[in-house]
């Protein structure tokens, strides 16, 4: 097992359609997030990962939620 982590952000664009009576038609925004994960490497060329990324909200268009949030990935990969 190989364990990693890391920090970064990102940058992103969302654009809801026309909806009467709601005003959010989305916009840009920005958030910092950091990964930490876990990886194991069969002795085939295979690869398996777990990553839990925890993520808060800087900045954001109207509607947007800059709460505490996190995201959990499986990755699987083919390696040479």
């Amino acid at each position: 097992f190989n364990w990693y982590y890391g920090v970064g952000g990102g940058l992103g664009s969302v654009d809801f359609p026309n909806i009467p009576g709601i005003d959010d038609e989305g916009g840009l925004f920005i958030f910092a997030a950091g990964d930490i994960g876990v990886e194991y490497k069969f002795g085939i060329p295979l690869l398996l990962s777990l990553d839990f990324r925890p993520e808060v909200g800087l900045l954001g268009y109207d509607g947007f939620s800059d709460n505490f949030d996190f995201d959990i990935g499986l990755g699987v990969r083919y390696t040479f």
